[in-house]
């Protein structure tokens, strides 16, 4: 699903992204942000997680570009 489809969604962001983190947190799951373009991800539930690419500043480009 798109990233701005998805995450404006109020089911996928309240349900479903809560789901997977919790699963995470125990153990049973790994949920890996994966960011497609620069973003303010750092204050969302996400946050706490280790996204993808490791170091977007160190000229990776944006899949928008």
């Amino acid at each position: 699903m798109h990233y701005q489809i998805f995450w404006h969604l109020n089911y996928c962001y309240e349900i479903e992204m809560q789901w997977a983190l919790e699963r995470h947190d125990k153990g049973e799951a790994r949920v890996i942000p994966i960011l497609l373009r620069p973003c303010d991800w750092k204050g969302a539930p996400l946050g706490k997680l280790q996204a993808l690419p490791l170091a977007p500043s160190a000229g990776v480009k944006s899949v928008t570009e």
